[in-house]
């Protein structure tokens, strides 16, 4: 089984990514006051991140055996994910999808954002998203 994938580049739109169950259509939730203030929303299998800025960021996944804090981390949570086929897609609003096998199963993802330069007078500046993916 596969524990973590090559970083990939992914370009962000509306201030979100998205990670979803492949298969799903239509992956956009309507966010609400509440959701804002905690920076993300998760219903029906779709969970949506407010991202740090509005640019390229990098993605990042594994499948972890024991979570350890980032200290250079930004934002940090965890939720739980059910995988329900092999396989989750992490994207952005109107964006081609990134792919990855994650086993079907239960688990805890543990969400990391990490800034990769400093911020610019426009707010946009490259940031990588860590999920971490680990079985319950």
């Amino acid at each position: 089984m596969r524990n973590s994938w090559p970083i990939e580049d992914l370009t962000v739109s509306y201030s979100q990514l998205v990670l979803y169950h492949h298969g799903i259509k239509e992956p956009y939730l309507e966010w609400k006051e509440v959701d804002l203030k905690q920076g993300y929303i998760s219903q029906n299998g779709i969970l949506s991140i407010e991202t740090l800025s509005n640019t390229t960021c990098e993605v990042s996944v594994r499948v972890i055996n024991e979570y350890k804090m980032i200290n250079e981390s930004v934002r940090s949570f965890s939720l739980p994910f059910e995988v329900l086929e092999d396989g989750i897609i992490i994207s952005s609003v109107g964006q081609k999808g990134l792919f990855f096998d994650i086993p079907k199963g239960s688990y805890s993802v543990h969400f990391d954002a990490l800034p990769l330069e400093p911020s610019n007078a426009e707010e946009l500046y490259r940031v990588r998203y860590i999920f971490q993916f680990k079985k319950v």
